[in-house]
This record gives structure tokens, C-alpha cells and sequence, in this order.
């Protein structure tokens, strides 16, 4: 167990680094950090969520909210590691929900520490309304103006200015559609179809 979470380097004990400790945890259904935090249970983790911070595990619970039932049931709970990101509950939570209710779930509502781009495409594709009550991370300069699937214009919301972005043709078929403008710093700049759809969505 010793040498599976440190190496010892010159007489020193140093943690092994994380990209050592993922090949860990790639067999798990919910990622985990890989370091054993104590050999009485080699589950429990710590993770730090702003000014939160979680020891041992953290529990996912899920429930229907139809404002027209009164009577709305827990439908999953999910014990994992305390350093699970909330992202990686959502699907076996729906998929859960579903089979318990024997109906397709219509709306999925999370705070914005479910979002992800796997999470993003399973709801588009299972035709799901993913409501977030905040997208995480920073709002980006660069705002759509307007995309219709092929022409894409971006706005500067700085300095109030349109700015036409083109279409990048890659020599993969297969590779996801880009488009490439000049940003602020007159420097060429790029967004995948994802990175488009992720600031409508927001």
C-alpha cells in the first residue's frame, strides 16, 4: 500500500504525483483521486470546494419535482468519495430515475457543479432540458452575436464590437467544426462547435 501512494527519493517520502495515482483510479465508475488517505479506508478522501471543505465522502440525492405532485420521491443516492466531482452523478442519477419510474426523465435541474461537456450532449441527445442554476467558471469576453450552424459572429462585450469569425476547414472529416477570429490582441483565436454551443447554452 506504501508504494502504491509514495516514493521515496533520497531518503525523503514524497506523495506520488497525480498523473501516477489516475492509472488507479481508471477502473472505477467514479474517478477518485488514487491516494489511499487511510488504510482503514481506502474510499474516504478530502476535496476542497471553495471555501467548503469535504472529508470522507459526500452523498447525491435525487428527486422528482413535478410542482403539479404533491408527492415527490427520492429516486437515487449515490455514497462516493469526497472527491468525486458532482458532474460524474448525473447520468447513473437519471439513469436510476428512470428505470425507477418506468418514465423518460423531461428536465434535469443542478446547480452548476453537474455541468460538463459529457453531461451537455447526453441531455441534447436524450432530448433533456439541463437547467443550471449557474454555469461554473467565468463569463467569456467574447459573446455569440449571432450562429446559424455555419456562420458564426461574436461580440466583444468590452468594447460593444461585432467581430466575424471563419469557418476553419481541418483535412479530418471527422475532427468538430471550428471557427477562428482575431481577439483583442489582434491574435488569432479559436472555437470548437463545442465551445460555440457552451456560451449559447450559458
Amino acid at each position: 500500500m506504501f508504494y502504491e501512494n509514495y516514493e521515496v527519493i533520497d531518503e525523503t517520502v514524497n506523495p506520488l504525483p497525480k498523473q501516477a495515482l489516475q492509472i488507479r483510479s481508471r477502473n472505477l465508475r467514479f474517478p477518485h483521486t488514487g491516494r489511499i488517505e487511510t488504510p482503514h479506508d481506502p474510499e474516504s478522501d478530502y476535496h476542497d470546494k471553495g471555501s467548503y471543505q469535504a472529508k470522507g465522502y459526500s452523498i447525491n440525492i435525487t428527486e422528482t419535482c413535478d410542482k403539479d405532485n404533491p408527492l415527490n420521491l427520492i429516486t437515487d443516492a449515490h455514497v462516493v468519495s469526497a472527491s468525486v466531482p458532482d458532474c460524474h452523478l448525473m447520468q447513473p442519477a437519471i439513469e436510476a430515475t428512470q428505470e425507477l419510474t418506468s418514465q423518460p426523465v423531461e428536465t434535469v435541474h443542478t446547480d452548476g457543479g453537474y455541468y460538463s461537456k459529457d453531461n451537455y450532449y447526453h441531455c441534447k441527445e436524450e432530448n433533456i432540458d439541463f437547467v443550471l442554476g449557474k454555469m461554473p467558471g467565468q463569463t467569456s469576453r467574447y459573446d455569440i452575436h449571432s450562429f446559424d450552424g455555419e456562420k458564426l459572429e461574436l461580440i466583444d462585450i468590452v468594447i460593444n464590437t461585432i467581430i466575424p469569425a471563419t469557418k476553419v476547414q481541418s483535412k479530418n472529416s471527422e475532427a468538430e467544426p471550428s471557427w477562428s477570429f482575431k481577439n483583442a490582441n489582434n491574435k488569432s483565436q479559436t472555437l470548437k462547435r463545442h465551445n460555440v454551443e457552451v456560451r449559447l447554452f450559458r
